[in-house]
């Protein structure tokens, strides 16, 4: 493999090299933390030197903020396109969210992985500074706002019954965060079986049926 520097790429050339950097160090961080990762290594897997991830990003810190930021950012577009074609059917909005999750962490991760990652994304945010962390967590509340948002149209319309909106939208998130507990990848389940179990679980909390 021929290793490159950013000397002499165009504007296009660089956005597309801090992507494949941002791609491979989200995957180490995932797999080894963040004192495991490696940006020797990681720089090798892009097919450039470890100095030349200083051209990009500030440090090491600064490479995990802005893989936690893509990350998030990612499952934020992810829901919205989801729930979009859904208008005014809070039902079918609040399954769209739940499915775009599920299948955001196992179209990243695999289903055997993808639930740990989300206790992993927590352990990893202890390594940025208090900024870093104040940026995250406004993309996190993104998030929640639009299932917030899902469930108040629920409830205002008499789909869902709902007595305290914040609760059950942390209950909800807390169905699909928690299925690393009981998900047994040897049962083979599957993406579909996981997904409408936990859409199960959601419709209960907000008081409506499920249909498959």
């Amino acid at each position: 493999m021929t290793l490159k520097t950013s000397k002499d790429q165009n504007p296009k050339k660089k956005v597309e090299m801090k992507d494949l950097i941002l791609r491979a160090a989200l995957k180490s961080f995932f797999k080894n933390g963040y004192d495991g990762t490696n940006l020797r290594l990681v720089a090798s897997h892009v097919g450039i030197v470890a100095p030349s991830i200083y051209n990009y990003f500030k440090n090491k810190q600064d490479l995990l903020f802005s893989c936690l930021e893509l990350e998030l950012i990612s499952l934020v577009e992810k829901t919205k396109n989801a729930i979009a074609p859904h208008n005014n059917d809070p039902k079918a909005q609040l399954a769209a969210y739940i499915r775009a999750q599920i299948s955001f962490n196992f179209e990243r991760h695999g289903l055997d992985t993808a639930y740990a990652r989300l206790h992993k994304l927590g352990t990893l945010q202890n390594n940025i500074n208090s900024l870093q962390a104040s940026a995250v967590r406004k993309v996190e509340r993104a998030q929640l706002d639009l299932l917030r948002s899902i469930l108040k149209d629920g409830s205002d319309n008499n789909i869902f019954d709902i007595d305290y909106l914040t609760p059950t939208a942390f209950a909800v998130l807390g169905v699909i965060e928690n299925i690393s507990v009981w998900f047994d990848p040897k049962q083979q389940l599957g993406l579909k079986g996981v997904t409408d179990h936990a859409i199960r679980m959601a419709y209960r909390l907000v008081g409506c049926k499920f249909s498959p």
